[in-house]
């Protein structure tokens, strides 16, 4: 073989080379776009399932929040309830012990023989429920005259309310609020004084209005009959105590002393 056909043979040769590694190239081209595309794909995925993640949880986090608030607000509305029905089961309680009272001393009659002076005399101003007392008066005629007694000797703050209702009754409902009005009046003017000196109770007062500016002697007599009763009962019953203590006295006086014929 020539020279010649050897460089034939080595351009073929190269020619060959040079196709088959732009071949190659292009191969490599391709595999490194197909990567390419992988990579894109995958960080797309990525993207999308991490902003999926996210708002799942913003939501989860969400209704985590809603149901920790309702929670709370539940918590706070029976908190508030409970307080609410343990004031009025307290002012309830308040209530019937003072009606209890009432009913007790109005059964037992006056502790004191000059009612009409000495029956506050122990009472001062600081016991007025001044709030109470100015607190608006809602009775009419229509009303039973033991309810608006019952209902004036509460605003009033007096024990005896049997005594207030019998006011309402020989006086009617409509004298009983004007001595009522007239009472608050005096009150908030400083109030009235006992003989002795110590300031009237609120009760006090309308008892003094009601027999000095209002009520007949007849009427005072009419309304104080069932107290003297009472009282009469209490000074009779009392006086059989003195003197069944006064015969012990003298039995045990008398007895023969020890050693003695």
């Amino acid at each position: 073989m020539d020279i010649d056909e050897l460089g034939i043979l080595d351009d073929v040769d190269m020619e060959e080379e040079d196709e088959f590694n732009a071949e190659l190239a292009e191969i490599d081209e391709a595999i490194l776009l197909a990567n390419d595309d992988e990579e894109k794909t995958l960080s797309k995925h990525k993207n999308t399932d991490s902003e999926v993640f996210a708002t799942e949880n913003k939501q989860t986090n969400n209704k985590i929040s809603d149901k920790i608030e309702n929670e709370n607000k539940v918590d706070s509305m029976s908190k508030s309830t409970l307080k609410e029905k343990r004031n009025v089961d307290e002012n309830i309680n308040n209530r019937k012990s003072k009606n209890n009272r009432w009913r007790h001393d109005s059964q037992e009659g006056p502790s004191q023989t000059n009612h009409s002076n000495n029956r506050h005399s122990n009472n001062n101003s600081d016991q007025i429920d001044f709030k109470r007392l100015h607190k608006k008066l809602y009775v009419d005629n229509s009303m039973s005259k033991d309810i608006v007694g019952r209902e004036l000797a509460y605003r009033l703050g007096e024990m005896k309310m049997k005594l207030i209702q019998e006011v309402v009754r020989v006086l009617g409902i409509d004298l009983s609020v004007e001595i009522f009005e007239e009472t608050k009046k005096v009150i908030k003017r400083g109030g009235l004084k006992t003989e002795s000196g110590s300031k009237r109770s609120a009760g006090g007062v309308f008892l003094y209005l009601m027999k000095n500016r209002y009520a007949s002697k007849q009427q005072y007599k009419e309304i104080y009959k069932e107290e003297e009763k009472v009282k009469k009962k209490r000074l009779q019953r009392k006086k059989i105590e003195m003197r069944k203590k006064c015969e012990l006295k003298m039995k045990e006086t008398c007895k023969p002393s020890v050693g003695s014929k």
